[in-house]
This record gives C-alpha cells, sequence and structure tokens, in this order.
C-alpha cells in the first residue's frame, strides 16, 4: 500500500489516549481484489474515526 495523500480534522481536543478505526474493509478487499484481477494500482479513500476511551470522537 501506497499513502498518497493524507487530510485530517480534528473536531474536538483530545484528553487521554485516542483509538482510531477504519470501519470500511469492505472498500480495502475490493480494491485487492481488483488489483489482482487487471494487475492495475487502486486507488481508495480511507476515512478513520478518531475515539478517546470514552467514545468521543475527536478526529
Amino acid at each position: 500500500m501506497l499513502v498518497i495523500d493524507f487530510n485530517a480534522k480534528f473536531t474536538k481536543k483530545a484528553i487521554s489516549a485516542i483509538t482510531y478505526t477504519y470501519e470500511d474493509g469492505h472498500k480495502t478487499q475490493n480494491a485487492i481484489n481488483d488489483a489482482e484481477r487487471t494487475g492495475e494500482p487502486q486507488i481508495i479513500n480511507m476515512r478513520t474515526i478518531g475515539r478517546m476511551f470514552d467514545g468521543v470522537v475527536v478526529g
């Protein structure tokens, strides 16, 4: 995988550790399948959500 761009928005100041999750795993799998099938590179947008341990979204 090659990251070609990165953009972030932080919506609230974090006051504890943050866990980032990616909830669109099917997009990644589809891109892998397409790359294997076509032999061509694939580009996907991966949106992550940052949450503190109490569940508050911060980014």
